[in-house]
């Protein structure tokens, strides 16, 4: 039977979707290959969007091993026409090195690293600024 059961003493910063996006954001303003990353645009009107769906963030029992998995969709729409010209999904996991709540979000970290990481490569390339 699915069971859906919180870690003991853990809160997020902030809720989980708005978490990835800050992370996101911070990823790829961290490349310097964008002249302006930000949750609104800059002036007028930004060239892009992204549009994100986070599908999932959990951590499941499989076996005796505890599994973080993190996925999300992203498309990038160009904001002129509001044509989405790119679309792809990311996912990682990441095994826990214990049933602790310091090795979960261990877990967690890894898989999430792994995810911004090809995002990024991903994102900045189909905006023609590979890495």
């Amino acid at each position: 039977p699915v069971q859906a059961q919180y870690l003991p003493g853990v809160r997020w910063g902030e809720e989980t979707p708005i978490m990835m996006q800050s992370l996101m954001l911070r990823a790829l303003s961290s490349t310097d290959a964008l002249l302006f990353v930000g949750r609104r645009p800059w002036g007028a009107g930004g060239d892009f969007a992204l549009v994100t769906d986070l599908v999932d963030f959990q951590a499941e029992l499989r076996g005796t091993e505890i599994v973080a998995r993190i996925a999300m969709d992203v498309r990038i729409v160009r904001e002129r026409d509001v044509a989405i010209v790119a679309s792809q999904g990311f996912a990682a996991e990441a095994v826990a090195a214990g049933d602790s709540t310091d090795a979960i979000i261990a877990a967690f970290n890894q898989a999430s690293d792994a995810v911004l990481q090809d995002f990024t490569r991903w994102t900045l390339a189909r905006l023609g600024r590979p890495l």
